[in-house]
Formats: structure tokens, sequence, C-alpha cells
């Protein structure tokens, strides 16, 4: 590169024990980047550099697990019950994008949205079976009546206003979110 230039260089991710304890997408870290081998040319042939972060995962310390071993229940509990409408609900819900026929897909939904109103994974289901067929004129409508029923159960602005009063509890992260803004 010549001095001056700037350009886009992609690079491996940088090992876990080299980062910061916290930070959250978009964090970045700015420094000098040095290529040459000559000891002589480390000193004088740097590159300014900005690390930008996707996503920022912690990968968790090895650890050893522990096990807890639990007396068998012998009787049959209303939580196995349950438990059970449960994983019934979730079968349902992952043939829902499945099924071809738009009249049994159509019925399998409203029976389960009837059961479980306010259920997310089973609206996403059904507007991700219908974005998938949105050549249809009708599909139109559903999708924007299904994207009107997600957002009122999913209640955006509280979800928002949680994930905003997160990063604000620790002084050090004020300090950063300004940082970051700033730049």
């Amino acid at each position: 590169m010549k001095p001056g230039e700037i350009g886009v260089v992609y690079i491996g991710p940088v090992p876990e024990d080299k980062l910061p304890k916290f930070g959250w997408p978009g964090c970045y870290l700015a420094g000098a980047l040095c290529l040459s081998d000559i000891e002589l040319a480390r000193g004088h042939v740097q590159y300014q550099v900005t690390y930008t972060f996707p996503e920022w995962t912690h990968k968790q310390a090895k650890t050893v697990s522990s096990v807890a071993l639990v007396k068998k229940k012998e009787d049959f509990a209303a939580d196995s019950m349950q438990a059970m409408n449960e994983a019934l609900r979730d079968f349902y819900v992952q043939w829902l994008g499945k099924l071809q026929d738009v009249v049994d897909a159509n019925d399998l939904y409203g029976h389960l949205i009837a059961e479980n109103p306010k259920n997310l994974r089973i609206m996403q289901a059904q507007l991700k079976r219908l974005f998938d067929h949105r050549c249809n004129p009708e599909n139109h409508s559903r999708i924007l009546e299904l994207v009107d029923a997600i957002l009122d159960a999913a209640k955006p602005d509280e979800v928002l206003k949680y994930l905003g009063s997160k990063h604000e509890n620790s002084e050090s992260d004020i300090i950063i979110k300004a940082l970051v803004y700033f730049f």
C-alpha cells in the first residue's frame, strides 16, 4: 500500500485472550499493524487499522461439567403433560413450514394460533411460509396482518427500552458508548 492509501483488509478472528471482557456488535479496536518480517522496518512501516466486531461472542472457559443424580419420577405429573403438549406444539410448528397444501397449512396455523394466540414462534413460522409463497396476491395482505400481530405481541418499544438500559448500568459502558459514537 502506498502512503495515505485506504483499503479494506479482512483478517482472521482475534484470539479470545487478547480481547476486552465486555463489548457489543459495532465495537472496534484501533491501533497500528506491521506486516514486515524485518526488525528495522517494524518501527517505520506501520499501518493504522480499525478492527470492527460484527458480533461479540465470548466462548465459555473449559469447565468440568457437574452431574446431579435425581430420583426418577414414578407418577404422571401435570408438568409432564404440559411438556408433552409443548413438544407437540413445537413439532406442529416445524411442520407448518413444510406443508405443501395451502388449505392444510392454514388449518394447522388456525388451530395452533387458537390455542396460543401470542406465540411468536407460530407466527414466525406462518410468516416464513407466506413469504416463501409471496407470488400469490392474497398473501400480501396476510403478511401485513401477520407482521402487525407479531409487532403487537413482541412489544418492540419495551424490548428497546430494556436493551437501552442494559448497557447504561456502568460508567465504563457509558464512556465506551460515547467514544464509539464520537468517532
